[in-house]
C-alpha cells in the first residue's frame, strides 16, 4: 500500500517478493522459474524438508502438531524459513522503508516459530527503520480479503463521483 492505495505497478505484478530469486538455480517454483523465495521458504517447502530430514512423510496437519509440541526439526526448518523471509523482508525495507509489514497466509499459524526469526533476521539486515511485523491469519483471511477487494471500488467515496 502506497498512501492508503494498493500499488500494483506498471504491469500489475507489484509486491510478488515471493517470486524474487532467494537460491540461484535453486528449487523448481510454481510460476516456472527456479530458486524463487516461495519455493524455498513456503509451506509445500517445510513439509518437504520434513520428508528430507526426518526420511519420513508429514501431512500438514503433523507438521503443526510438531511445531505445536516445539519438537526440534520443526523448529528448525520454521527458524530456516523465517531466516530466508526476513532477509528478503530487509531487502524490502531498505527499498521502500514501511511503517509497517503485514504478514498473512497459512503459515503464519505456526506464530512466533516462524515470526520471531523473522523479525531477528529483520533486525540484523534492515538499515534504519524497524517496521512492526503484524501477523494476520484466521482460517477465513483469503475470502476476507477477496471480499474486501471486490467491494473497494462501491464504497469508495473519495473516487466515486459525486451528484
Amino acid at each position: 500500500m502506497i498512501k492508503g492505495e494498493i500499488y500494483h505497478g506498471s504491469h500489475s505484478a507489484a509486491g510478488k517478493l515471493g517470486h524474487t530469486t532467494s537460491v540461484p538455480n535453486g528449487r523448481l517454483c510454481e510460476c516456472g522459474r527456479r530458486g524463487c523465495l516461495m519455493a524455498h521458504a513456503a509451506e509445500p517447502y517445510m513439509l518437504d524438508e520434513w520428508q528430507s530430514r526426518s526420511g519420513s512423510s508429514i501431512s500438514r496437519d503433523e507438521f503443526a502438531r510438531s511445531v505445536e509440541h516445539q519438537e526440534d526439526l520443526a523448529l528448525s526448518i520454521l527458524s530456516d524459513c523465517g531466516s530466508r523471509i526476513g532477509r528478503h523482508l530487509a531487502d524490502m525495507v531498505n527499498l521502500f522503508d514501511p511503517e509497517i509489514i503485514v504478514v498473512a497466509g497459512e503459515a503464519v499459524q505456526f506464530g512466533d516459530a516462524l515470526l520471531d526469526p523473522i523479525r531477528k533476521t529483520m533486525e540484523e539486515f534492515a538499515f534504519f527503520t524497524k517496521p512492526e511485523l503484524v501477523a494476520d491469519w484466521v482460517p477465513s483471511s483469503w475470502a476476507r480479503g477477496a471480499a474486501a477487494l471486490a467491494t473497494q471500488n462501491i464504497f469508495d467515496f473519495e473516487r466515486s463521483p459525486s451528484g
